[in-house]
């Protein structure tokens, strides 16, 4: 279980760091195809691993925030990555920032 924690926080901490790069880039403006695409691949792994992340170490988490059980905040968890997964979906099909076909909710 131990080698599971440490496979799971060393990936926790490389998607952290591409997502805080790409997403610098992005701000700045320094963005490209590929740009956009490594954030978005990497946030959904950084969502997988936060959740692997939460289970794996659910017992000093409960501990820590005083509940019984991490149902809730995993099932909370859950539905947000499903949300992310079809929001992903929406920008496959109708582009995103200035890569966008209609680019006009993006310029206001």
């Amino acid at each position: 279980m131990n080698n599971y924690r440490q496979i799971v926080s060393i990936a926790l901490l490389i998607t952290s760091v591409v997502l805080i790069l790409t997403g610098g880039l992005i701000l700045l403006h320094l963005d490209s195809l590929t740009v956009m695409h490594l954030h978005k691949y990497f946030g959904v792994a950084f969502m997988v691993t936060a959740l692997l992340h939460m289970g794996i170490n659910s017992k000093p988490l409960r501990h820590y925030l005083g509940m019984r059980s991490l149902v809730v905040p995993l099932l909370v968890a859950a539905v947000l990555l499903v949300a992310a997964i079809a929001a992903y979906d929406m920008t496959r099909h109708h582009g995103y920032g200035r890569y966008a076909r209609d680019t006009t909710f993006f310029c206001r």
